[in-house]
């Protein structure tokens, strides 16, 4: 059961690791950003550093669970 619990968090977790490695992606290439003239450079870089902030917790949860 516990087994079956691990398996399926997992599988979210590398869901959610591919859907933040797209976001980074498309960040990473300015030209494909269309960020809206309200929207201030601080708070691209805020979200951008929420993000990637996100990202490297996702990584290191994957990582737990294949140990």
């Amino acid at each position: 059961d516990e087994i079956e619990t691990l398996s399926k968090e997992n599988e979210d977790l590398k869901s959610k690791n591919l859907s933040l490695e797209m976001q980074l992606k498309t960040a990473a290439e300015p030209s494909t950003v269309l960020v809206p003239q309200s929207e201030t450079s601080t708070e691209s870089t805020n979200k951008l550093r929420t993000a990637n902030d996100l990202y490297r917790k996702v990584k290191q949860d994957l990582e737990r669970l294949k140990e």
